[in-house]
């Protein structure tokens, strides 16, 4: 679980666009082969919402016999106009919210909490489900590439996909084989793809090695860096 005095050290930072119109991020794709930068699908203060979601939305609350709001102040249009659409339709509105909203009196229960409070109260304690603790989950691919010079390389991956996800900022690695020579000729890497060169001059029909690698993350969730040992 990530504590509350840790949630206070993260830092995301996912853009740096500020325009209305502006939706590039600092991030590039995690594919190699592409790098393409990526650009966000928020929707901006100044800018409409999808026209055809909006529609859904408007459909949904005039046959909804319930709507749950969640953390919202119910102040910024049209978003705000869907859980009235569903009071005067006759549907129930239920709001949680720290602050009063102006939807209040429309509302036949309002909670005054916070989010997760709340529906932890009603998910786990009501109906029974339970709700799995929050657990960061990384995945990577090491691979020996054999040429001219033989590569080691470290990618991310995607947890149930193999699609490349980059979460590594920088690693340090330490190879040696059985005699205890050093086989890397760059210790410390910092910048995508992670490849790891191995001295030349090594004795080829060497093939057992062992290798010491230490992996610090972008630091989304505050994790501390880990260290694999291959003996």
């Amino acid at each position: 679980e990530v504590q509350d005095d840790l949630l206070e050290r993260i830092v995301f930072l996912p853009r740096t666009a500020w325009g209305v119109f502006d939706h590039e991020t600092t991030r590039a794709c995690d594919d190699v082969s592409c790098r393409g930068r990526l650009y966000d699908s928020i929707v901006n203060f100044g800018e409409n919402l999808p026209d055809a979601e909006l529609q859904k939305a408007w459909k949904h609350a005039g046959e909804a016999d319930l709507c749950i709001v969640l953390g919202s102040s119910l102040r910024v249009t049209p978003a705000a106009c869907i859980p009235e659409a569903v009071a005067q339709a006759k549907g129930k509105l239920v709001i949680c919210n720290l602050q009063q909203t102006p939807l209040d009196y429309l509302a036949s229960v309002t909670i005054h909490a916070r989010c997760d409070d709340v529906m932890v109260g009603l998910v786990r304690d009501r109906l029974g489900i339970d709700i799995p603790s929050f657990k960061v989950q990384r995945r990577m691919r090491l691979q020996l590439k054999r040429g001219s010079k033989d590569v080691l390389s470290v990618s991310g991956l995607d947890v149930h996909f193999d699609s490349p996800y980059s979460f590594i900022q920088k690693i340090e690695v330490e190879v040696k084989d059985e005699s205890g020579k050093n086989l890397v000729v760059q210790s410390s890497l910092n910048t995508e793809p992670f490849l790891i060169e191995l001295n030349p001059q090594r004795d080829a029909k060497c093939n057992k090695f062992n290798m010491k690698m230490k992996l610090h993350f972008l630091g989304h969730y505050g994790e501390a860096p880990l260290e694999i040992v291959k003996d």
